[in-house]
């Protein structure tokens, strides 16, 4: 008998000669618990499948469980389907594809010049929001009680601002790929010192970079080694695309309204000359 953990540490499949004997919890004491029915189901994940059919009890056929393929899974309505993967078995990318993928993402970048602060001290917040979603960063920020982080901030906002005015993607749809210090210009003054002695003080000042890139939705849950980091991930993209859809919808309502109201200020014109 040997004992061969799965993606979840508390999880273990006792297997024999390639044959799985039983499932259980493996305790501290060397002893296993019965897993429930609805344990077992989180041995494989539904990558396919969007993040509103969670809410549902999806159906497999029954053709698809004689047949030696990978099964496939349905939403209720019949309108969405995918495949059960299991993500044991699913081999790593190559760091080449990874950096692929990520290459061909949006990328919109930020900056702010000539900070009076140091560039060791200004970084130490930035770091704190490099490698986060947007969302999650401007909450580190907003909590954060170091100087200039709100003003760290201001330059994701203001980022962000330029992707939603180029091609209309929200902060759910953001990530924070870049955000460091670098050093700026010195300015040197005299420090006056005991016995007549005098030094020289330096005032240092810092810019700000920052990138903000697309998030690959469908990179971020294959990267994800357990259930729970994948359906938070899939929870995050249903939520990017219904803001995305809001605000398209926004936007075209405010062009409606716009054009209409171009067309009301010809009429008028229009008016008035014919009654002069």
């Amino acid at each position: 008998r040997i004992w061969r953990k799965t993606m979840f540490p508390s999880i273990a499949y006792l297997r024999n000669s390639g044959r799985i004997l039983s499932r259980g919890i493996l305790c501290g004491n060397g002893k296993t618990k019965r897993i429930a029915p609805s344990m077992e189901s989180l041995a494989v994940s539904r990558l396919c499948v969007p993040a509103s059919s969670f809410s549902t009890t999806p159906t497999i056929p029954d053709d698809s469980k004689q047949s030696g393929s990978l099964p496939q899974i349905f939403s209720s309505d019949g309108t969405e389907y995918g495949m059960l993967l299991d993500t044991r078995k699913m081999p790593k990318l190559k760091p080449s594809i990874v950096q692929k993928r990520l290459a061909e993402c949006k990328t919109y970048e930020g900056k702010e010049t000539s900070i009076r602060q140091s560039p060791w001290k200004l970084n130490r917040v930035c770091q704190l929001a490099a490698g986060l979603t947007l969302e999650e960063a401007l909450t580190q920020l907003k909590f954060c009680d170091i100087k200039n982080a709100d003003l760290v901030a201001k330059v994701l906002t203001r980022t962000s601002n330029l992707a939603d005015i180029n091609d209309g993607l929200q902060i759910s749809q953001l990530e924070v790929a870049e955000c460091f210090t670098t050093k700026s210009m010195m300015l040197r003054r005299i420090k006056p010192m005991g016995r007549g002695r005098h030094g020289i003080l330096h005032h240092k000042y810092s810019h700000i970079r920052v990138v903000l890139r697309e998030i690959d939705f469908p990179l971020r849950i294959l990267q994800q080694k357990s259930l729970n980091q994948k359906k938070k991930w899939l929870m995050h993209q249903h939520r990017a695309e219904k803001d995305y859809r809001a605000s398209n919808a926004k936007r075209d309502e405010m062009l409606r309204l716009m054009k209409q109201q171009e067309k009301q200020e010809l009429e008028r014109r229009e008016g008035a000359k014919g009654n002069n």
